[in-house]
């Protein structure tokens, strides 16, 4: 800066004095001051002073001209001349040094929020406040200011001058200049901080530290890495004391590997041990909250056992019918879940749902829906004996009803019918199903009970849609003279235990529990889900789970002790009520994919009544596989909406799998448009094909022998695990199904200990060299699955996302990506799944199967129902084909010369033979034994028998209407 100057004084000549009133000015380093005639004296300020004096020469002097702050434009006339030029001299002086001030102050904002550390979102307004208007105004004052400041300084103002106007543009230049700058101070470390150096993407997410940070990992790139990187790189560089950072995990398990992991990575760094954060679960977190909070975190029993709760539950719901708080028919409906067959888009939607859904009465009798089995048990409970479908016995020659007709239900004891129709108020029906002919049918039927003299009584989807299907058939039975005894609630318990229905009310009701307990809904939360999921009776299920709820926190109060959902519940309250102040500066959370409401709200806690701590969020939204645990896949990929402004970074090259897995799971998974786009570099390559679909069926050679071609999982494991070990002894070979049970038998029979065996779900985080899938078919078990959740459930859980099965999309992918070498997706050709079929014509995939070439094609898809596979049958009197989706879709076709007739109905295809009359040459399969039908006679006419009513060993009555003469 220049040299300070002493005061300086002009004094006014006489002229000067009656023109402007003014005696004289003085200038000091920090005033202006004027004095008057009357001999007052007017003082400004000069601290502020920011402009650079101009000078007007004038016959009677200078004139001195300046703009002051607080007091705009300062004009001193008749300035005598040779005290004008030390005055402007002076006056650029000190507008000098205050513009190096200001300068100073925006360099040091500028330098604190954008060149020492990451710019956050959170300081861009105060880095615009602070320089923007400095480094937009240098340009017309850096001639004044060049030869008051020193070089640096001015060297350094012209530097951020360049980088007005302080925009979005701006601040994503200063982010990757700070970026670039730390990957070559940092480069040693993050050679060395993992076993192999960090990939350009690894090094990145661990560099970059907005206030909220998304890191997406995909399958095997080292998502651990990063953590431990990033969470060791702020202690090691001094960004962070280890008390300051705090990493999260879902479970004990991945706290402690992520806690080991950091520990070795810190020896090898020559890092004290007291140098690694600390690492816990959400649980443990919250519970040590409440604990510094001063309040019990003594755990219940009901938390650790479940035998217990399931124990207090049944205690509970018990007590509770005793009261008659909850009707024990109404109890007894949610055996099944309550789903509308109106909230179905398509024929194919409801057919595969009654394909997954199977529904048994008390009884065990199966019925087709869920609104029938509600009949049905009613009628058990109020000891009314019927009979399911039986053929309507009268003549049917008439041909106004030539059709194959079976009432719902016979009261056997009252000689009724009994007909539920699927329609609406407005006569309204399913969405697949033609409402106009759907309502002539029910008048056909009805003519047809007129005509015989029977009685029909009727009961319709409305009934159950408005809560009153129970009270209608009451007022039935009343109307037409039915007794009804009704079954004690003890009875009914009883029946539900006998038909093993009883202990999976009690789980969806401990599910239900344990989600609202979870997510911390209150009655009207959960009334208005029931609602908008269309559930009859809203209000009286939500207040029962209500009842359910408080009386479970009632049982932990009197006991002062909590479980699992405290401890982030009560440690939410204890930061908002300002019991206990979090003071992590860096907060790291792993798998975030699967978090749940409740959880991000616990996060958001800690972070708005923390010390503004920075936050990093590490996940994959392709391996989102836990909603049924509440985990809420639209908090990651509506990741702005969630938590705000932030910084993505993707982590795409992995070195657990070759570049086909990588391309085939890949593909596979994001057809989902509702999910991150990521292209998965891998940095291996398999000799051999990565992923092999294989038939499940014997080999080809052996497919004449019909008898034994049956479905045989264990047999291809077999054949696999022994070839594997033949070129690759040491392998590491890793058995996957989608479900527990057939893993178990299959893990029964191989009698391995060298072999893992998975889960889908479980396979989450492992690998083996080779992986083998299994159960990849259509149907029951099948996967994808397709079965619902209850309703009660399914409406309480976060919403699923609108693309078809997409959380099964990403448990298949996440199952592929375990394999390291290959992964073979065994197959039943006969009933392919769907994942399957969707690889056909990608370059990557092996077929391994003349069979699967021939047989997994689309023409296999049922021409009736148009979702099932067409499944190859044997019976005793030669193969025939039938949808896999049987007995809920009736279509059968012959495999000899038979001519295929679709039908959604109870008839089969139709074969003609060379022998016998006219009408006894037409035969068809039986859909209920295989055996073949024939047209007999009967005194009500001719009518389709099976031939196997003679058999005693396995006889089958089944008859049909004759159509076909």
């Amino acid at each position: 800066m220049t040299q300070q100057f002493a005061s300086l004084h002009a004094q006014f000549g006489w002229l000067a004095r009656l023109l402007s009133g003014c005696d004289g000015v003085e200038l000091t380093p920090e005033t202006l001051r004027f004095k008057s005639g009357d001999g007052t004296t007017t003082t400004l300020r000069l601290s502020d002073l920011k402009t650079f004096p101009s000078v007007t020469h004038g016959f009677f002097g200078d004139a001195l001209t300046l703009n002051v702050p607080q007091h705009g434009t300062l004009r001193v006339p008749f300035l005598p001349r040779r005290a004008a030029d030390p005055f402007v001299e002076a006056l650029t002086v000190l507008a000098a040094e205050n513009l190096a001030r200001e300068a100073e102050e925006a360099l040091a904002v500028y330098e604190r929020l954008a060149v020492k550390t990451y710019l956050r979102h959170s300081n861009e307004a105060e880095l615009r406040e602070a320089a923007a208007e400095v480094a937009k105004h240098f340009p017309s004052i850096r001639q004044h200011v060049q030869p008051h400041w020193n070089a640096f300084l001015f060297n350094r103002m012209a530097a951020l001058q360049t980088l007005a106007p302080f925009n979005a543009k701006t601040f994503e230049l200063l982010r990757k200049r700070y970026v670039e700058k730390r990957l070559a101070t940092r480069q040693t470390f993050y050679d060395k901080v993992e076993s192999n150096p960090l990939t350009e993407q690894q090094r990145l997410a661990v560099v970059r530290n907005d206030d909220v940070n998304l890191v997406l990992a995909a399958a095997g790139t080292g998502k651990t890495s990063v953590m431990v990187a990033k969470a060791l790189d702020l202690i090691e560089s001094g960004d962070a004391k280890p008390e300051d950072v705090l990493v999260l995990a879902f479970n004990k398990e991945a706290a402690d590997e992520l806690g080991e992991r950091a520990q070795k990575r810190a020896r090898q760094l020559g890092l004290s041990p007291k140098s690694v954060p600390h690492f816990a679960t959400f649980h443990a977190l919250g519970r040590r909250i409440v604990l510094e909070s001063g309040h019990s975190v003594a755990l219940s029993p009901y938390a650790e056992h479940p035998s217990m709760l399931n124990g207090w539950l049944d205690r509970f719901i018990k007590a509770y019918l005793a009261a008659g708080r909850l009707p024990i028919d109404k109890f007894a409906r949610l055996a099944f879940s309550p789903v509308d067959p109106f909230s179905f888009s398509s024929e194919e939607e409801y057919q595969q749902y009654l394909s997954d859904n199977h529904f048994v009465t008390l009884r065990g009798t199966k019925v087709r829906g869920y609104q029938e089995v509600l009949i049905a048990n009613w009628l058990i409970i109020h000891r009314i004996p019927f009979e399911y479908e039986p053929s309507y016995p009268l003549d049917l020659s008439n041909p106004e009803e030539q059709f194959d007709y079976r009432p719902d239900f016979y009261l056997t004891k009252a000689n009724i019918y009994l007909e539920h129709f699927g329609i609406d108020r407005d006569g309204k029906t399913r969405h697949d199903i033609d409402a106009k002919a759907y309502n002539e049918t029910m008048k056909k039927k009805r003519r047809l009970h007129a005509r015989h003299g029977t009685t029909l009584i009727e009961t319709y989807h409305y009934d159950w849609k408005e809560g009153k299907l129970e009270d209608r058939l009451a007022a039935l039975m009343a109307e037409h003279g039915v007794e009804t005894h009704p079954m004690t609630q003890d009875e009914v318990l009883e029946e539900l235990q006998n038909a093993k229905l009883y202990s999976g009310i009690l789980h969806e009701f401990l599910q239900c529990l344990l989600c609202i307990r979870r997510e911390g809904f209150s009655l009207d939360d959960v009334k208005a889900r029931l609602e908008a999921r269309g559930l009859p009776e809203p209000m009286l299920y939500a207040t029962f789970l209500m009842d359910l709820v408080e009386g479970y926190e009632k049982t932990l109060r009197d006991d002062d002790q909590i479980d699992y959902d405290d401890m982030i519940n009560e440690a939410i309250s204890a930061m908002e009520s300002g019991q206990f102040r979090p003071r992590w500066t860096h907060i790291l959370v792993d798998e975030f994919q699967d978090i749940s409401d409740v959880r991000l709200d616990f996060l958001k806690t800690l972070i708005a009544k923390g010390p503004r701590p920075r936050f990093t969020a590490v996940g994959d939204d392709w391996q989102a596989i836990y909603r049924f645990a509440g985990g809420n896949l639209a908090l990651t990929t509506d990741f702005a909406g969630a938590m705000g402004p932030h910084t993505l970074t993707k982590i795409e090259t992995t070195y657990r799998y070759d570049q086909a897995i990588a391309d085939v799971a890949g593909h596979f998974v994001m057809t989902n448009p509702a999910q991150y786009k990521k292209s998965v570099v891998s940095k291996l390559k398999h000799a051999g094909p990565s992923v092999v679909v294989l038939d499940n069926r014997l080999p080809e050679g052996d497919e004449s022998d019909s008898k034994h071609d049956r479905p045989d999982d264990l047999a291809v494991c077999q054949n696999l695990i022994r070839e594997i070990r033949s070129r690759d002894p040491e392998a590491r070979i890793a058995i996957i199904n989608r479900y527990n049970e057939p893993l178990k038998n299959l893990k029964y029979a191989l009698q391995d200990p060298s072999l893992q065996f998975w889960t889908c779900h479980g396979s989450k985080g492992l690998e083996a060299d080779y992986c083998l899938i299994t159960g990849l078919h259509t149907g029951s078990n099948g996967f994808p699955s397709r079965k619902r959740a209850h309703a009660l459930l399914e409406a309480l859980l976060p919403a699923p996302g609108l693309y078809p099965d997409g959380e099964e999309r990403r448990l298949f992918y996440v199952a592929m990506t375990r394999a390291k070498k290959t992964c073979y997706l065994i197959m039943d050709p006969k009933a392919p799944s769907s994942f399957v079929l969707e690889l056909r014509d990608h370059p990557a995939v092996s077929w391994q199967s003349r069979r699967l070439a021939q047989e997994s094609t689309p023409t296999q898809t049922c021409p009736s129902c148009h979702f099932g596979k067409l499944v190859e049958r044997d019976g005793p009197y030669g193969r025939y084909l039938q949808c896999s989706r049987h007995p809920y879709c009736q279509y059968s076709q012959s495999l000899k010369k038979a001519v295929g007739k679709a039908s959604t109905g109870r008839t089969s295809s139709v074969q003609r033979k060379s022998t016998g009359s006219a009408s006894r040459s037409l035969t068809r399969v039986c859909e209920k034994c295989g055996r073949t039908m024939r047209i007999r006679k009967g005194p009500y006419g001719e009518f389709w028998g099976c031939d196997g009513f003679r058999d005693k060993v396995r006889p089958c009555r089944h008859t049909l209407k004759l159509r076909h003469r």
